[in-house]
């Protein structure tokens, strides 16, 4: 029987838990890209008049986040 993700389709080795949901590699890719476009308008909009701290802040979280992704595609390797 052919598991399904939360987006709808099949379960495959790419497949990525995203907020909880198992996403399809077509699915993820969608959902990062509108990840990205936050962040770079979120960054645009910050950089000019944000204060040091506010920034210091901002790079710190965004370091732990790719730490973690990182940390998760070194996983899958290992499992592949």
């Amino acid at each position: 029987m052919t598991q399904i993700d939360s987006c709808g389709h099949p379960t495959g080795h790419s497949s990525m838990l995203i907020d909880g949901n198992w996403l399809c590699y077509s699915c993820t890719q969608k959902e990062l890209s509108g990840l990205r476009k936050f962040v770079s308008e979120f960054e645009a909009w910050l950089e000019p008049d944000a204060e040091p701290h506010v920034r210091y802040q901002w790079q710190a979280m965004k370091r732990q986040f790719l730490e973690a992704r990182e940390s998760e595609d070194d996983e899958r390797q290992k499992i592949k």
